[in-house]
Protein backbone atom coordinates (compact mmCIF):
# COMPACT_ATOMS: atom_id res chain seq x y z
CA UNK A 1 0.00 0.00 0.00
CA UNK A 2 1.29 3.26 -1.26
CA UNK A 3 -0.02 6.64 0.22
CA UNK A 4 0.13 10.03 -1.98
CA UNK A 5 -1.64 12.81 -1.99
CA UNK A 6 -3.14 13.31 -5.62
CA UNK A 7 -3.07 10.79 -7.75
CA UNK A 8 -3.61 11.31 -11.56
CA UNK A 9 -4.63 7.86 -13.68
CA UNK A 10 -3.59 8.15 -16.91
CA UNK A 11 -0.38 10.03 -18.66
CA UNK A 12 -2.41 11.19 -21.72
CA UNK A 13 -2.53 14.96 -22.91
CA UNK A 14 -5.17 15.69 -20.24
CA UNK A 15 -3.02 14.64 -16.97
CA UNK A 16 0.36 15.42 -18.57
CA UNK A 17 -1.35 19.32 -18.74
CA UNK A 18 -2.36 18.82 -15.21
CA UNK A 19 1.24 17.69 -13.94
CA UNK A 20 2.58 20.77 -16.42
CA UNK A 21 0.10 22.99 -14.48
CA UNK A 22 1.56 22.08 -11.05
CA UNK A 23 4.93 22.04 -12.56
CA UNK A 24 4.25 25.80 -12.71
CA UNK A 25 1.65 27.69 -10.29
CA UNK A 26 2.59 25.31 -7.79
CA UNK A 27 0.11 21.85 -6.25
CA UNK A 28 -2.58 22.11 -4.44
CA UNK A 29 -2.23 22.85 -0.59
CA UNK A 30 -1.12 20.03 1.16
CA UNK A 31 -0.28 17.92 -1.88
CA UNK A 32 3.30 16.71 -1.04
CA UNK A 33 3.16 14.07 -3.12
CA UNK A 34 1.63 13.62 -6.71
CA UNK A 35 1.83 10.33 -8.59
CA UNK A 36 0.72 9.81 -12.69
CA UNK A 37 0.23 5.97 -12.97
CA UNK A 38 0.47 5.07 -16.85
CA UNK A 39 -0.55 1.70 -18.29
CA UNK A 40 2.11 1.79 -20.78
CA UNK A 41 5.70 1.26 -20.99
CA UNK A 42 6.07 4.64 -21.91
CA UNK A 43 4.58 7.88 -23.05
CA UNK A 44 2.65 7.41 -26.12
CA UNK A 45 -0.15 9.20 -27.86
CA UNK A 46 -2.42 7.42 -30.25
CA UNK A 47 0.41 4.66 -30.81
CA UNK A 48 -1.64 2.49 -33.02
CA UNK A 49 -2.07 5.43 -35.40
CA UNK A 50 1.47 7.09 -35.62
CA UNK A 51 1.61 6.71 -39.21
CA UNK A 52 4.35 8.50 -40.61
CA UNK A 53 2.56 10.75 -43.13
CA UNK A 54 0.03 11.60 -40.27
CA UNK A 55 -0.57 15.28 -39.50
CA UNK A 56 -2.78 16.61 -35.97
CA UNK A 57 -6.20 18.18 -36.89
CA UNK A 58 -5.10 20.76 -33.78
CA UNK A 59 -2.68 23.82 -33.96
CA UNK A 60 0.85 23.80 -32.20
CA UNK A 61 -0.61 26.26 -30.28
CA UNK A 62 -3.26 24.18 -28.94
CA UNK A 63 -0.75 22.60 -26.65
CA UNK A 64 -0.30 21.57 -23.27
CA UNK A 65 0.40 25.52 -22.19
CA UNK A 66 0.68 27.87 -24.80
CA UNK A 67 -2.84 29.34 -24.65
CA UNK A 68 -2.95 29.10 -20.38
CA UNK A 69 0.65 30.94 -20.65
CA UNK A 70 2.37 31.80 -23.63
CA UNK A 71 5.74 31.79 -22.03
CA UNK A 72 5.70 28.32 -20.46
CA UNK A 73 8.67 26.21 -20.50
CA UNK A 74 6.03 23.48 -21.69
CA UNK A 75 4.97 24.51 -25.40
CA UNK A 76 5.55 22.81 -28.51
CA UNK A 77 7.56 25.86 -29.90
CA UNK A 78 9.89 25.34 -26.49
CA UNK A 79 9.90 21.51 -27.10
CA UNK A 80 11.04 22.23 -30.66
CA UNK A 81 13.92 24.84 -29.35
CA UNK A 82 15.76 22.14 -26.90
CA UNK A 83 15.47 19.61 -29.53
CA UNK A 84 17.23 21.53 -31.90
CA UNK A 85 14.15 21.44 -34.62
CA UNK A 86 12.69 24.83 -34.75
CA UNK A 87 13.83 25.68 -37.84
CA UNK A 88 13.11 22.91 -39.78
CA UNK A 89 9.17 23.07 -38.38
CA UNK A 90 9.19 27.26 -39.26
CA UNK A 91 10.03 25.91 -42.84
CA UNK A 92 8.07 23.78 -42.81
CA UNK A 93 5.10 26.84 -42.58
CA UNK A 94 1.95 25.08 -41.33
CA UNK A 95 0.34 25.00 -37.79
CA UNK A 96 -0.54 21.25 -37.56
CA UNK A 97 2.66 18.89 -36.55
CA UNK A 98 2.85 15.35 -37.82
CA UNK A 99 1.42 13.37 -34.88
CA UNK A 100 4.41 11.40 -34.07
CA UNK A 101 6.07 15.11 -32.95
CA UNK A 102 2.67 15.41 -31.15
CA UNK A 103 3.51 12.07 -29.28
CA UNK A 104 7.40 13.26 -28.98
CA UNK A 105 6.34 16.24 -27.60
CA UNK A 106 4.64 14.66 -24.51
CA UNK A 107 6.75 12.71 -23.91
CA UNK A 108 9.75 15.38 -23.49
CA UNK A 109 7.48 17.43 -20.99
CA UNK A 110 6.97 14.35 -18.83
CA UNK A 111 10.74 14.09 -19.00
CA UNK A 112 10.65 17.84 -17.60
CA UNK A 113 8.64 17.26 -14.47
CA UNK A 114 9.85 17.61 -10.87
CA UNK A 115 6.97 17.72 -8.81
CA UNK A 116 5.27 14.66 -10.44
CA UNK A 117 6.37 11.01 -10.45
CA UNK A 118 5.47 8.84 -13.01
CA UNK A 119 4.37 5.41 -12.67
CA UNK A 120 4.72 2.79 -16.00
CA UNK A 121 3.38 -0.29 -16.70
CA UNK A 122 0.61 0.47 -13.76
CA UNK A 123 -2.63 -0.91 -14.77
CA UNK A 124 -5.60 0.52 -12.69
CA UNK A 125 -8.17 -2.35 -12.16
CA UNK A 126 -10.19 -0.90 -10.04
CA UNK A 127 -10.81 2.34 -8.07
CA UNK A 128 -12.75 1.97 -4.72
CA UNK A 129 -13.76 4.58 -2.19
CA UNK A 130 -13.32 4.34 1.04
CA UNK A 131 -16.29 6.10 3.13
CA UNK A 132 -16.28 6.90 6.51
CA UNK A 133 -20.43 6.77 8.89
CA UNK A 134 -21.35 9.93 7.71
CA UNK A 135 -21.12 8.39 3.83
CA UNK A 136 -18.65 10.77 2.73
CA UNK A 137 -15.25 9.63 0.87
CA UNK A 138 -12.21 10.33 3.08
CA UNK A 139 -9.99 8.50 0.74
CA UNK A 140 -9.81 6.72 -2.77
CA UNK A 141 -8.10 3.13 -3.20
CA UNK A 142 -6.81 2.48 -6.46
CA UNK A 143 -5.77 -1.32 -7.55
CA UNK A 144 -3.47 -2.37 -10.16
CA UNK A 145 -3.48 -5.89 -12.18
CA UNK A 146 -0.13 -6.47 -10.53
CA UNK A 147 -1.34 -6.37 -7.20
CA UNK A 148 0.04 -3.13 -5.80
CA UNK A 149 -2.34 -0.65 -4.21
CA UNK A 150 -2.12 3.16 -3.99
CA UNK A 151 -3.77 5.58 -1.05
CA UNK A 152 -5.13 9.10 -2.40
CA UNK A 153 -7.26 11.51 -1.00
CA UNK A 154 -7.67 13.27 -4.37
CA UNK A 155 -7.74 11.07 -7.71
CA UNK A 156 -8.14 12.57 -11.41
CA UNK A 157 -9.22 10.57 -14.08
CA UNK A 158 -7.46 10.93 -17.34
CA UNK A 159 -7.53 7.97 -18.84
CA UNK A 160 -9.58 8.15 -22.18
CA UNK A 161 -12.36 6.84 -23.34
CA UNK A 162 -13.19 3.06 -24.30
CA UNK A 163 -12.89 1.79 -27.72
CA UNK A 164 -16.46 1.42 -29.84
CA UNK A 165 -16.91 -1.89 -30.87
CA UNK A 166 -19.97 -2.52 -33.12
CA UNK A 167 -22.76 -5.09 -32.30
CA UNK A 168 -22.00 -7.69 -35.42
CA UNK A 169 -18.13 -7.73 -33.65
CA UNK A 170 -18.62 -8.09 -29.73
CA UNK A 171 -17.79 -10.99 -28.59
CA UNK A 172 -15.86 -12.60 -31.41
CA UNK A 173 -12.25 -13.10 -29.65
CA UNK A 174 -10.23 -13.21 -32.80
CA UNK A 175 -6.86 -11.60 -33.21
CA UNK A 176 -7.88 -10.74 -36.66
CA UNK A 177 -10.25 -8.26 -36.03
CA UNK A 178 -8.96 -5.39 -34.33
CA UNK A 179 -9.60 -1.58 -32.92
CA UNK A 180 -7.80 1.16 -35.80
CA UNK A 181 -6.56 2.50 -31.95
CA UNK A 182 -4.38 -0.68 -31.82
CA UNK A 183 -3.77 -0.94 -35.22
CA UNK A 184 -0.03 -0.40 -35.95
CA UNK A 185 1.06 -1.87 -32.26
CA UNK A 186 -0.81 -5.36 -33.43
CA UNK A 187 -0.04 -5.60 -37.22
CA UNK A 188 3.42 -6.59 -36.32
CA UNK A 189 2.51 -9.99 -35.72
CA UNK A 190 1.29 -10.25 -39.48
CA UNK A 191 3.21 -11.25 -42.04
CA UNK A 192 2.34 -8.90 -45.01
CA UNK A 193 1.97 -12.48 -47.62
CA UNK A 194 -0.18 -14.27 -44.99
CA UNK A 195 -3.19 -11.20 -45.27
CA UNK A 196 -4.61 -11.36 -48.61
CA UNK A 197 -8.44 -9.21 -47.72
CA UNK A 198 -8.65 -7.05 -45.66
CA UNK A 199 -11.91 -4.55 -44.47
CA UNK A 200 -11.84 -1.51 -42.41
CA UNK A 201 -14.99 -0.21 -41.45
CA UNK A 202 -15.62 3.34 -40.70
CA UNK A 203 -15.82 6.62 -42.99
CA UNK A 204 -13.94 9.12 -40.89
CA UNK A 205 -10.31 10.12 -40.65
CA UNK A 206 -8.73 7.33 -38.73
CA UNK A 207 -10.87 4.48 -41.16
CA UNK A 208 -9.65 6.91 -43.96
CA UNK A 209 -5.67 6.30 -42.42
CA UNK A 210 -5.89 2.54 -42.03
CA UNK A 211 -7.46 2.04 -45.28
CA UNK A 212 -4.58 4.18 -46.74
CA UNK A 213 -2.05 2.19 -45.04
CA UNK A 214 -3.45 -1.04 -45.46
CA UNK A 215 -2.98 -0.49 -49.39
CA UNK A 216 0.92 1.20 -48.82
CA UNK A 217 1.74 -2.14 -46.72
CA UNK A 218 0.15 -4.82 -48.15
CA UNK A 219 0.50 -3.97 -52.32
CA UNK A 220 -0.81 -7.72 -52.92
CA UNK A 221 -4.02 -7.55 -50.62
CA UNK A 222 -7.54 -6.31 -51.32
CA UNK A 223 -8.34 -4.15 -49.22
CA UNK A 224 -12.87 -2.57 -48.90
CA UNK A 225 -13.38 0.11 -47.09
CA UNK A 226 -16.86 -0.16 -45.76
CA UNK A 227 -18.91 3.17 -44.52
CA UNK A 228 -22.44 3.52 -43.57
CA UNK A 229 -22.51 7.28 -45.55
CA UNK A 230 -22.52 8.53 -49.01
CA UNK A 231 -18.78 8.96 -48.79
CA UNK A 232 -15.73 10.29 -47.75
CA UNK A 233 -16.31 14.01 -46.96
CA UNK A 234 -14.36 16.66 -45.46
CA UNK A 235 -14.34 17.92 -42.13
CA UNK A 236 -17.14 20.46 -41.44
CA UNK A 237 -14.63 23.01 -40.30
CA UNK A 238 -14.07 27.00 -40.75
CA UNK A 239 -12.46 29.33 -39.07
CA UNK A 240 -16.27 29.97 -37.69
CA UNK A 241 -16.51 26.11 -36.43
CA UNK A 242 -12.95 26.45 -34.74
CA UNK A 243 -14.14 28.94 -32.72
CA UNK A 244 -16.24 27.22 -30.85
CA UNK A 245 -13.21 24.61 -29.71
CA UNK A 246 -12.23 27.14 -27.09
CA UNK A 247 -12.28 27.39 -23.59
CA UNK A 248 -14.84 30.41 -23.27
CA UNK A 249 -17.55 28.37 -25.79
CA UNK A 250 -17.41 25.58 -22.88
CA UNK A 251 -18.19 28.11 -20.34
CA UNK A 252 -21.62 28.83 -22.64
CA UNK A 253 -21.87 25.20 -23.27
CA UNK A 254 -22.31 24.21 -19.79
CA UNK A 255 -24.86 26.78 -18.94
CA UNK A 256 -27.17 25.60 -21.80
CA UNK A 257 -29.77 23.35 -21.17
CA UNK A 258 -29.43 19.76 -21.97
CA UNK A 259 -31.58 19.86 -25.02
CA UNK A 260 -29.63 22.52 -26.58
CA UNK A 261 -26.48 21.02 -25.50
CA UNK A 262 -27.98 18.13 -27.84
CA UNK A 263 -28.52 19.85 -30.80
CA UNK A 264 -25.41 21.52 -30.60
CA UNK A 265 -23.37 18.14 -30.43
CA UNK A 266 -25.37 16.75 -33.39
CA UNK A 267 -24.69 20.72 -35.46
CA UNK A 268 -20.98 19.94 -34.65
CA UNK A 269 -20.29 15.90 -35.58
CA UNK A 270 -19.22 16.53 -38.86
CA UNK A 271 -16.28 18.81 -37.25
CA UNK A 272 -14.74 16.21 -35.46
CA UNK A 273 -16.29 12.77 -35.96
CA UNK A 274 -17.65 12.52 -39.77
CA UNK A 275 -15.35 13.75 -42.15
CA UNK A 276 -11.21 13.34 -42.97
CA UNK A 277 -8.49 16.14 -43.87
CA UNK A 278 -8.46 17.46 -47.18
CA UNK A 279 -4.56 16.05 -47.98
CA UNK A 280 -6.15 12.84 -47.30
CA UNK A 281 -9.03 12.93 -49.48
CA UNK A 282 -6.79 14.09 -51.66
CA UNK A 283 -4.01 11.24 -51.63
CA UNK A 284 -7.17 8.42 -51.81
CA UNK A 285 -9.06 10.55 -54.59
CA UNK A 286 -5.42 10.31 -56.57
CA UNK A 287 -5.22 6.70 -55.84
CA UNK A 288 -8.30 5.49 -56.59
CA UNK A 289 -7.83 7.44 -60.16
CA UNK A 290 -4.65 5.86 -60.82
CA UNK A 291 -5.82 2.33 -60.35
CA UNK A 292 -8.75 3.11 -62.50
CA UNK A 293 -6.94 4.22 -65.01
CA UNK A 294 -4.86 1.30 -64.49
CA UNK A 295 -8.19 -1.27 -65.04
CA UNK A 296 -7.27 -2.24 -61.72
CA UNK A 297 -9.58 -2.57 -58.43
CA UNK A 298 -7.83 -4.22 -55.81
CA UNK A 299 -9.01 -1.31 -53.65
CA UNK A 300 -12.24 -0.52 -53.50
CA UNK A 301 -14.85 1.77 -51.33
CA UNK A 302 -18.70 0.72 -50.53
CA UNK A 303 -20.71 2.92 -49.43
CA UNK A 304 -24.10 3.17 -47.23
CA UNK A 305 -23.04 -0.17 -45.46
CA UNK A 306 -25.07 -1.81 -43.12
CA UNK A 307 -23.02 -4.88 -41.73
CA UNK A 308 -25.98 -7.58 -40.65
CA UNK A 309 -23.25 -10.48 -39.76
CA UNK A 310 -19.59 -11.18 -38.56
CA UNK A 311 -18.24 -14.73 -37.60
CA UNK A 312 -14.62 -16.43 -37.30
CA UNK A 313 -14.18 -18.83 -39.84
CA UNK A 314 -10.79 -20.13 -39.15
CA UNK A 315 -8.31 -17.75 -39.51
CA UNK A 316 -10.58 -15.20 -41.77
CA UNK A 317 -13.45 -13.39 -40.68
CA UNK A 318 -16.57 -14.14 -42.92
CA UNK A 319 -18.99 -10.71 -43.05
CA UNK A 320 -22.43 -10.00 -44.54
CA UNK A 321 -23.86 -6.56 -45.34
CA UNK A 322 -25.80 -4.39 -47.84
CA UNK A 323 -24.25 -1.76 -49.75
CA UNK A 324 -25.32 0.91 -51.69
CA UNK A 325 -28.73 3.14 -51.82
CA UNK A 326 -30.86 -0.15 -53.07
CA UNK A 327 -29.35 -2.26 -50.35
CA UNK A 328 -27.64 -4.93 -52.15
CA UNK A 329 -26.75 -7.89 -49.81
CA UNK A 330 -22.87 -8.55 -50.09
CA UNK A 331 -20.68 -11.44 -48.69
CA UNK A 332 -16.97 -11.40 -48.25
CA UNK A 333 -14.37 -13.09 -46.12
CA UNK A 334 -11.28 -11.43 -44.63
CA UNK A 335 -7.49 -12.26 -43.57
CA UNK A 336 -8.02 -9.25 -41.07
CA UNK A 337 -11.19 -6.23 -40.47
CA UNK A 338 -10.13 -3.25 -38.49
CA UNK A 339 -12.57 -0.85 -36.69
CA UNK A 340 -12.24 2.41 -37.64
CA UNK A 341 -15.25 2.92 -35.13
CA UNK A 342 -14.44 5.72 -33.26
CA UNK A 343 -14.84 5.11 -29.17
CA UNK A 344 -17.82 4.80 -26.48
CA UNK A 345 -19.39 8.27 -25.00
CA UNK A 346 -20.30 7.21 -21.73
CA UNK A 347 -18.45 6.61 -18.45
CA UNK A 348 -15.59 4.18 -18.17
CA UNK A 349 -16.47 1.04 -16.97
CA UNK A 350 -13.41 1.25 -13.96
CA UNK A 351 -15.45 4.66 -13.02
CA UNK A 352 -19.05 3.28 -12.84
CA UNK A 353 -18.19 0.78 -10.65
CA UNK A 354 -16.67 3.07 -8.36
CA UNK A 355 -19.45 5.02 -8.13
CA UNK A 356 -22.05 2.24 -8.00
CA UNK A 357 -20.42 1.10 -4.72
CA UNK A 358 -21.46 4.71 -3.69
CA UNK A 359 -25.17 4.23 -4.64
CA UNK A 360 -24.43 6.70 -7.78
CA UNK A 361 -25.50 5.24 -11.22
CA UNK A 362 -25.05 8.72 -13.38
CA UNK A 363 -22.01 10.75 -12.98
CA UNK A 364 -22.52 14.50 -12.54
CA UNK A 365 -19.25 16.49 -13.57
CA UNK A 366 -19.63 20.28 -12.32
CA UNK A 367 -17.86 22.96 -14.92
CA UNK A 368 -14.26 22.77 -13.05
CA UNK A 369 -14.78 19.07 -14.03
CA UNK A 370 -14.99 17.63 -9.98
CA UNK A 371 -17.16 14.41 -9.90
CA UNK A 372 -20.68 15.21 -7.71
CA UNK A 373 -19.57 12.63 -5.03
CA UNK A 374 -19.83 13.08 -1.25
CA UNK A 375 -16.25 13.59 -0.14
CA UNK A 376 -14.76 14.82 3.13
CA UNK A 377 -12.72 18.00 2.52
CA UNK A 378 -9.72 17.70 1.10
CA UNK A 379 -10.85 14.78 -0.78
CA UNK A 380 -12.05 15.05 -4.83
CA UNK A 381 -12.76 13.00 -7.76
CA UNK A 382 -11.97 14.75 -10.98
CA UNK A 383 -12.80 13.30 -14.19
CA UNK A 384 -11.46 14.64 -17.80
CA UNK A 385 -11.98 13.40 -21.36
CA UNK A 386 -15.28 11.63 -20.69
CA UNK A 387 -17.60 14.58 -20.31
CA UNK A 388 -18.70 15.64 -23.83
CA UNK A 389 -22.43 16.04 -23.18
CA UNK A 390 -21.98 18.27 -20.25
CA UNK A 391 -18.85 20.19 -21.56
CA UNK A 392 -19.02 19.99 -25.10
CA UNK A 393 -17.99 18.08 -28.48
CA UNK A 394 -13.41 19.67 -27.37
CA UNK A 395 -13.38 17.46 -24.41
CA UNK A 396 -11.64 14.80 -25.91
CA UNK A 397 -9.16 17.04 -27.87
CA UNK A 398 -6.04 18.85 -27.24
CA UNK A 399 -8.18 22.26 -27.49
CA UNK A 400 -9.00 22.87 -23.89
CA UNK A 401 -6.31 20.91 -22.24
CA UNK A 402 -4.20 24.05 -20.83
CA UNK A 403 -7.08 25.77 -19.62
CA UNK A 404 -8.73 22.71 -18.17
CA UNK A 405 -5.98 21.35 -16.13
CA UNK A 406 -5.80 25.38 -14.42
CA UNK A 407 -9.33 24.69 -13.97
CA UNK A 408 -9.11 21.64 -12.29
CA UNK A 409 -5.98 23.05 -9.67
CA UNK A 410 -7.87 26.05 -9.02
CA UNK A 411 -10.96 24.04 -7.90
CA UNK A 412 -8.63 21.67 -5.84
CA UNK A 413 -7.34 24.90 -4.12
CA UNK A 414 -10.53 26.55 -3.97
CA UNK A 415 -11.87 24.67 -0.66
CA UNK A 416 -12.47 25.97 2.36
CA UNK A 417 -9.25 24.08 4.10
CA UNK A 418 -6.74 22.61 3.17
CA UNK A 419 -6.33 18.59 2.63
CA UNK A 420 -5.04 16.93 5.40
CA UNK A 421 -1.65 15.39 4.64
CA UNK A 422 -1.45 11.88 4.28
CA UNK A 423 1.22 12.07 6.51
CA UNK A 424 -1.10 12.53 9.33
CA UNK A 425 -3.52 9.21 8.17
CA UNK A 426 -2.30 7.37 10.92
CA UNK A 427 -3.59 9.50 13.38
CA UNK A 428 -7.01 8.52 15.19
CA UNK A 429 -10.27 9.36 13.53
CA UNK A 430 -13.21 10.41 14.69
CA UNK A 431 -15.44 8.85 12.17
CA UNK A 432 -13.55 5.39 11.10
CA UNK A 433 -12.77 4.80 6.97
CA UNK A 434 -14.33 1.56 5.94
CA UNK A 435 -14.98 0.61 2.07
CA UNK A 436 -18.07 1.06 0.09
CA UNK A 437 -19.84 -1.94 -0.52
CA UNK A 438 -17.56 -4.04 -2.64
CA UNK A 439 -18.63 -3.99 -6.61
CA UNK A 440 -17.48 -6.55 -9.88
CA UNK A 441 -14.54 -4.65 -11.60
CA UNK A 442 -14.67 -5.24 -15.19
CA UNK A 443 -12.00 -3.89 -17.35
Amino acid sequence: MDEVDVLLIGAGPSNIALAVAMEELGRPPGAGKVVMLEAGACISWHPGMLFPQAQSQVSFLKDLATLRNPTSAFTFLNFLHKTGRLDDFVNLQTFFPYRREISAYLRWCVEQLQAVEVRYSSVVSAIEPLVDDRGRVQRWRAVCLDGREVMARRVVYGAGRQAHVPEPFCGLGSSRVLHASKFLEQLGRLEAEQVRSIAVVGGAQSSAEVYEECIRRFPAARVQLLMRSVGLVPYGGSKFTNALYSNDFVDSFYDAPEETRSQVLAAMRDSNYAGATPSTLESLFRFHYLQRMDGQDRAQIHTQCSIQLAQVHGDRIAMQWTSGHDGEPCTDSFDLVVLGTGYKNELPALLGTALLSLGIDELGVTRNYRASVPCAPGTSLHVLGVNEATHGISDTLLSVVGFRAKRVLDDMRAESRPPARLAAAAMPNPTPVHSAAPAAVTT
